[in-house]
């Protein structure tokens, strides 16, 4: 008897021990909108939702956001719904330095 009593108390205390079951969270796809800190009065713009001291883009088509999550994602449970990056839009500049000139100073390489 003593001895089942301690095989169940090891059973109980290694249950215990466990972390509970995690949920499934959002399935499907899903991304991380991006999201800046707002300064002074500073309202958010137009393609934004305002989420605390922080202005967040809002989501693509097929995509709903949630804020309760820490960082704010949009996700989707569509299985076709397709997350399509911005694209940067820098483009350097076009002139070539006259034949004797150097750079800015520092660029040696």
């Amino acid at each position: 008897m003593n001895r089942k009593a301690i095989w169940l108390g090891f059973l109980v205390a290694g249950l215990a021990a466990m972390p509970p079951a995690l949920a499934q969270g959002k399935k499907g796809a899903y991304y991380e909108p991006s999201q800046r800190l707002r300064t002074g009065m500073e309202t958010c713009l137009k393609d934004e939702v305002m989420n605390g001291a922080n202005c967040v883009k809002k989501c693509q088509a097929d995509f709903k956001l949630d804020l309760t999550s820490h960082p704010p994602i949009c996700f989707s449970n569509r299985p076709d719904a397709r997350y399509d990056p911005p694209r940067p839009t820098f483009a350097p500049p076009d002139h070539k330095l006259p034949p004797g000139k150097k750079g800015p100073p520092g660029n040696d390489g």
